[in-house]
């Protein structure tokens, strides 16, 4: 069949020159393109036929060749056009509930940080699907039709949605912002990232020679809440650093290696774990301290349990972070009536990559412990009974007190970790020598009939 339409040299619109103009145009552009090969192929093969006796075989020759050519720029100039037509229709979408993205931003004083935002499920709303994108505890919504291939975002699920990416843009659209504000599309390229081919979309920004850049599959460079700013931690505070697909890296910037991706950071820290008050009364809160550190600043859960004197554990879970003081702390003060030695013997940590932290401690070794009294219901003693003085001291600490002399009582010394560094016993006066201390905040209890009938801050100057 072949053969016989080369010799014929129709081709179903007639003559063969009447079969370009019969052809598409994306063929027709694609065949023009091999045109030289044609021509070339012709005087190759002229010579070799006028060396044969009979020219009019030679002639039906060439024009065989000829025609076997053309039909073979067709053939493949048809199965290009239908594998570029392919990878034009083959989109990427954007959201998928396995997908992360990792984004450096500059703060005050050149200070840089690293945060993540990820899809964590997917909302039916006004039977339309709608992704959750969270971030250090906020949800936004995004909705993406992949037919046009377009997101749309919502800041709560009531809103009313707007246009966020248009990935079926061609050079010289606008993307516009509801203000009317025009991103005109000024090149679009086919750029291979991590072994995938992605459309990149540069759109520019009028009177600024930067670009806003836009990956198919992967959102703005400057992150995907961020679609309208210019990826640059130079020019502006925030660059996309990394895009995961599950655990697999689809996207990296030059800078990750310098910044990080959230996968590869590690787990939290913890430093220290401190309380405010040594002891306390059963009527006042107790300040829990915590200490801790996370490269990704994205800590979102802590817990300290706390060990009472009947070893009935308690949970404070209520923590703040000071950023002033670069810590968190929580309050407890749910007691149970439960006087005596408190301490804290766990702190449990979580953040938002999943790493969890626990630490665990003893009585021994607890750096948060303390004592808690009930001042108001000490056998009722006067205050004129007992004094301690002076405070602030310098050197010697007096206790006088007028209680019954026949019984013997016992006087500790806390420091402000609650670790008894004093004991003595006396019956009527006696004197502690805090030369032998350094400065700082001390605590003084007072012990009659297996009873504490005094407790008082001390300061020591």
């Amino acid at each position: 069949m072949l053969i016989a339409i080369a010799l014929s040299g129709t081709y179903v619109c007639g003559s063969w020159s009447k079969v370009l103009f019969c052809l598409p145009n994306h063929i027709l552009k694609s065949l023009l393109n091999h045109t030289l090969i044609v021509v070339i192929a012709r005087f190759v093969f002229l010579p070799f036929f006028n060396l044969l006796v009979f020219k009019g075989l030679a002639f039906l020759l060439l024009r065989f060749v000829q025609g076997v050519i053309i039909l073979l720029l067709l053939f493949f100039a048809i199965a290009s056009s239908n594998v570029k037509a392919q990878e034009k229709e083959d989109y990427i979408p954007l959201l998928d509930t396995n997908k992360t993205w990792v984004r450096a931003e500059r703060h005050e004083y050149s200070v840089f940080m690293v945060f993540d935002f990820w899809i964590e499920d997917t909302i039916t709303h006004n039977d339309t699907l709608f992704y959750e994108l969270n971030s250090s505890g906020l949800t936004r919504y995004f909705r993406e039709d992949i037919e046009e291939k377009k997101v749309y975002y919502r800041h709560y699920l009531n809103d009313e949605e707007e246009l966020y990416y248009d990935f079926s843009l061609e050079v010289g659209d606008c993307m516009y912002l509801p203000s009317g504000y025009c991103f005109e599309l000024q090149d679009l390229q086919i750029e291979n990232i991590l072994g995938i081919d992605r459309n990149v979309y540069y759109l520019g920004i009028e009177n600024s020679p930067s670009y806003i850049i836009w990956i198919e599959g992967i959102g703005s460079l400057a992150g995907i809440l961020d679609p309208f700013r210019v990826p640059s931690l130079e020019m502006s505070d925030v660059e996309l650093n990394c895009c995961y697909l599950e655990d697999e890296l689809i996207y990296q910037s030059n800078r990750a290696t310098t910044y990080g991706c959230h996968l590869e950071t590690e787990p939290p820290v913890i430093y220290g774990v401190h309380i405010s008050d040594a002891i306390i009364n059963i009527d006042e809160t107790q300040k829990i301290i915590v200490e801790a550190e996370d490269y990704m600043s994205s800590i979102y859960n802590i817990q300290a349990t706390l060990t009472s004197p009947n070893n009935n554990e308690y949970k404070s879970i209520d923590f703040q972070y000071s950023e002033y003081l670069d810590i968190y702390w929580g309050s407890f003060s749910d007691y149970n009536n439960e006087l005596g030695y408190w301490y804290v013997s766990k702190i449990h940590l979580e953040d938002y990559q999943n790493n969890v932290v626990e630490r665990n401690y003893t009585f021994e070794n607890a750096t948060a412990k303390f004592l808690l009294t009930d001042i108001d219901n000490i056998n009722n003693f006067d205050n004129n009974k007992i004094t301690v003085y002076p405070n602030p001291v310098n050197n010697k600490l007096v206790i006088n007190n007028s209680l019954n002399t026949n019984t013997e009582h016992s006087i500790e010394l806390y420091d402000i970790c609650g670790s008894l560094i004093k004991q003595q016993t006396y019956k009527n006066n006696s004197t502690i020598d805090m030369s032998i201390y350094e400065k700082g905040i001390y605590y003084v209890k007072i012990i009659s009939n297996n009873k504490t009938i005094y407790t008082n801050k001390l300061i020591k100057q």
